[in-house]
């Protein structure tokens, strides 16, 4: 059995290696690559696989990630106000949106998720000519509080995602890197971030998390902890926009969520 993994950004292959592996029925194996390159020219890597046997190829998997990029940021699209109209970047502009999952793995983005494909799909919307999407964000240990409490049955790639209601490195890492690819391509993340909650933060049937948070006190503080692990006041922004920060939680301004105005 031979395998090759290759390492490949925007402007080709940056790092290839094959080699041989033996397997047994029912076995494991594994392999490895190294790949230090000091620094990273661009912003989004294709990680693949491909396994062959006597010179057929009989397996593939591709996956990526993506490098923060200050300069794609602060090129990202502004939605405005101009009179009647929507205006972005400073032109009157027709607002083009869709709900999304990835076409994949659906709802599992928020915690196995392959960036290539996240990434080609993003990037196929806005060639189509998408410019806004409205994306429920699944917190991580909503799963297991939703199919617990419903269902009483937990499903095996659900289980034990995460023990706390505040969002881990890895979670946040994850969700940076949606935030960041629909900039990249131009497409306004308009997140839903409080819709499909865990039971610390509200009811986790789902769709009750603005309803909780206007009722509830304990909701409402614990909401606001996660709200500012995932939106911290990001440096790079000049004073002027920092507002943005917040353009995409207006149903906070609406319930009268407390503190959210102080950046504006």
């Amino acid at each position: 059995m031979r395998v090759k993994l290759q390492i490949s950004d925007e402007a080709g292959v940056a790092k290839e290696k094959e080699y041989s592996l033996s397997i047994e029925a029912g076995g494991d194996v594994q392999g490895n690559m190294t790949w230090s390159p000091g620094v990273f020219p661009h912003d989004l890597y294709t990680v693949r696989m491909e396994v062959f046997m006597e010179g057929a190829l009989v397996s593939r998997a591709m996956g990526g990630f993506a490098i923060w990029k200050n300069e794609t940021v602060r090129s990202a699209p502004e939605v405005t106000a101009m009179g009647k109209y929507f205006g972005m970047n400073g032109k009157p502009a027709v607002i083009t949106g869709t709900n999304y999952y990835e076409s994949n793995i659906g709802e599992m983005m928020w915690v196995r998720p392959n960036i290539h494909k996240l990434a080609s799909d993003l990037q196929q919307m806005s060639d189509d000519g998408i410019n806004y999407i409205r994306i429920h964000y699944h917190h991580a240990k909503w799963f297991t509080d939703y199919m617990g409490g419903v269902s009483g049955f937990i499903a095996p790639q659900y289980e034990g995602l995460q023990e706390s209601y505040l969002p881990s490195e890895r979670i946040l890492r994850i969700f940076d890197a949606h935030v960041y690819l629909c900039q990249k391509y131009g497409i306004v993340y308009g997140g839903d971030l409080f819709t499909l909650l865990p039971k610390e933060l509200g009811n986790s049937r789902g769709w009750y998390g603005v309803q909780d948070y206007v009722l509830f006190e304990d909701f409402r503080a614990r909401q606001k902890e996660v709200l500012d692990l995932l939106i911290p006041p990001p440096l790079f922004v000049p004073p002027r926009h920092q507002h943005h920060r917040y353009q995409f939680f207006f149903f906070f301004r609406l319930a009268g969520g407390p503190g959210l105005e102080k950046n504006a």
